[in-house]
């Protein structure tokens, strides 16, 4: 080891360094008597003070070796060692007239005491002293022969030699683990996370510049220091012995905590701690960041997300009331209009009526659109897959739009492929939405020439297969800039069409969301001022016509088959308990009324009622309430249809969950009552 430290083939550390001479000084202290004793056979020669330095020597020995002491400190003391040594070892030279035993360890003394200054010129201050003062004693000690006296003053000399070459080893040694210590230093400042090495007890023997900063403490202040002085929360023993436990099987451990400044005041903090071994040597490094910026962004975001979510449900509930309340009215425009235009008009007020019907459809469509998108936003539109007929429901929308189209003088005609199946799993009432919106918007969009629908299947695999629908116009076309904003929300391609031709900008959006919940997209080919052709795929299924039927049939309404029905409408409002009446009127069919869910249950519980067309949201008690008190009831039960302007994401399950037999969203018209009360006389039918 000793070659090693001196060649600098080898890194050791400066207590390595003083520990190894320290133990040298107490083995000279030992050697000498052993000499005289195995010489003379003279044991006396071991007294108490060399014993004593002996002793002195081995403790500075083992603590160097362990590094469990403060390294300056640690410095100290053993120069203070080797200047007593020095000191005994020049008397001791002197009382014995310079024999060469005691000449030898006052020369190797000298200069391991030289050896234990960290500079040269310390160093050689040193060595003059000791040597000067053994001089000194040389010159006064008459039994010492002149010849003698010059050989010795020369081995003096040759000890100055001897130290220089020791001296520029030691420095070349302790400068490599200066260097060592300074770039770890440097590299540990560098770093954005507070260092700090403790011992096993704690106490804190080095830490890097952010911890001081951190902590607002000094690097003098915070050494020696417990660890303890800066948690807020003191660890009980149990927790200690947990957190060592952890720390020798794994050597890593963490935890969140709140620690002090040195001003007291108090921040939250993520301390990792890691323990380090070297030989018998065992040490913290804790690891500490500062999280109370972390902290605060996460409170902010976990803020932001519940404000955003409030924020959705306050839209949710906004878009419902609004869908209520519109419709609510709604129902009774397109009602009364309905129900006035199934009687005798002239030509004047037959055009009144169909102009109130064509305003009030086309609010309803500005609504189902806002309400439309409302779902798709929140994720909670949700497809009713059922066996359609795709010819019979293209046909429907062809129809329904073909008068507008030949006002225009347009042609409108429809393609279906012989190889498109009779029946297809679809939900169809968004198949017409679609329909209705890309058919709609070609005959809005084309002034002169055609629309043309066609409609082909391409098989994908096993039973899924692709229905692709393309709606071909004459119309003005889009330019190729605008192509990429034409599926966007509320966006128009100029916002001029807006003004000639109305619309909220939503229908596209609302079709590409519908399509593509249907497993399919739709795309675009288009020029401007030629025209456009819409491209629609939708995933379907092919449904086997044997085991799977659809009566698409509307039911021809029978008003002698409802002579002795006694039917009750629940609504407050009176505008529509008037439309709701005179539809029943027009249908041959008598009826009650009653305001509000508890006026329902008294009627049912006096008299007998057999179907009740029942408002949702009634004043002093709703129509879900209602229901489930007459559920409860042992009465005659009646047939329960909802009529309500809440058409949200789980109405019409929450209805059909209390109780409620069938479900009708308002507006409506008569023939969707006619039809109602036909599906509950077939039912009575089958069981009686």
């Amino acid at each position: 080891m000793i070659k090693g430290i001196l060649s600098g083939r080898k890194t050791y550390s400066a207590f390595d360094f003083y520990a190894i001479m320290a133990l040298l000084s107490a083995v000279t202290q030992l050697l000498l008597p052993l000499k005289f004793s195995f010489l003379v056979l003279d044991f006396q020669e071991l007294y108490w003070d060399r014993a004593i330095i002996m002793v002195i020597g081995l403790v500075l020995a083992w603590i160097g070796f362990r590094q469990s002491m403060k390294i300056e400190l640690y410095y100290t003391l053993v120069r203070v060692q080797f200047f007593i040594y020095s000191i005994h070892a020049s008397l001791t030279t002197f009382a014995n007239d310079y024999q060469l035993a005691y000449l030898a360890s006052l020369l190797f003394t000298i200069q391991l005491g030289a050896l234990s200054f960290k500079t040269a010129r310390q160093s050689n201050a040193y060595l003059l002293i000791v040597v000067l003062f053994s001089e000194i004693l040389l010159l006064i000690n008459e039994n010492v022969t002149p010849l003698v006296k010059w050989e010795l003053s020369s081995l003096f000399f040759f000890s100055f030699l001897i130290q220089f070459v020791l001296m520029r080893s030691k420095i070349r040694i302790l400068s490599r683990v200066k260097l060592q210590r300074d770039v770890l230093k440097a590299v540990s400042n560098k770093t954005e996370h507070a260092l700090l090495i403790t011992n096993m007890q704690g106490e804190i023997i080095d830490m890097n510049k952010v911890a001081c900063e951190m902590f607002g403490y000094t690097e003098d202040e915070l050494t020696d220091k417990d660890f303890a002085v800066l948690r807020k929360y003191i660890l009980s023993e149990s927790d200690i012995d947990f957190a060592l436990k952890i720390l020798e099987q794994n050597h890593f451990w963490s935890t969140e905590t709140i620690l002090i400044r040195k001003d007291n005041t108090e921040f939250d903090a993520y301390v990792s701690v890691g323990m380090v071994e070297r030989n018998d040597l065992r040490c913290l490094v804790y690891r500490v960041s500062d999280t109370t910026a972390y902290k605060k962004s996460q409170e902010e975001l976990i803020r932001a997300k519940e404000q955003a979510e409030a924020a959705v449900v306050a839209k949710s509930q906004f878009v419902a009331t609004m869908s209520h309340e519109i419709r609510t009215p709604l129902n009774g425009v397109i009602g009364m209009a309905s129900l006035l235009q199934s009687t005798k008009l002239d030509g004047r007020q037959e055009e009144y009526v169909e102009t109130i019907q064509r305003s009030g459809q086309s609010l309803m469509v500005l609504i189902n659109d806002i309400l439309d998108f409302s779902k798709i936003e929140s994720g909670k539109m949700k497809l009713d897959k059922q066996p359609v007929d795709v010819r019979e429901s293209i046909s429907e929308v062809v129809d329904l739009l073909r008068p507008h189209a030949e006002s225009k003088g347009l042609i409108i005609s429809m393609d279906v492929d012989i190889h498109v199946p009779e029946l297809l799993l679809l939900d169809t009432s968004r198949t017409k939405q679609i329909l209705l919106n890309l058919i709609g918007n070609s005959i809005k969009f084309t002034d002169k020439g055609f629309v043309r629908v066609s409609a082909y299947m391409k098989t994908k695999s096993g039973c899924k297969q692709e229905l692709h629908i393309d709606i071909e116009d004459t119309g003005i076309g889009i330019p190729n800039d605008k192509m990429q904003s034409l599926f966007e929300s509320f966006s128009q391609v100029d916002s001029s069409t807006s003004r000639k031709y109305g619309g909220t900008g939503l229908g596209l959006a609302i079709c590409r969301e519908i399509v593509q919940l249907m497993g399919g997209d739709i795309t675009v080919q288009s020029r401007e001022g030629v025209g456009s052709k819409f491209c629609c795929s939708i995933e379907a299924e092919e449904v086997n016509c044997e085991s799977q039927s659809v009566n698409q049939a509307q039911i021809k309404f029978d008003s002698t088959l409802f002579n002795d029905v006694r039917i009750m409408i629940a609504e407050d409002n009176f505008v529509n308990q008037r439309v709701l009446q005179y539809m029943l009127e027009t249908l041959g069919v008598k009826s009650d009324v009653a305001a509000n869910g508890k006026e329902v249950l008294e009627k049912v519980e006096s008299m007998q009622i057999d179907v009740i067309l029942m408002d949702v949201q009634m004043p002093e008690m709703d129509g879900i309430e209602a229901t489930e008190e007459i559920r409860k009831r042992d009465w005659h039960q009646p047939y329960i249809v909802a009529m309500t302007a809440n058409t949200g994401s789980g109405d019409r399950e929450r209805c059909l969950s209390s109780g409620m037999n069938h479900f009708i969203s308002k507006p409506f018209v008569i023939e969707q009552v006619g039809e109602c009360l036909m599906m509950w006389h077939q039912e009575r039918a089958l069981k009686a």
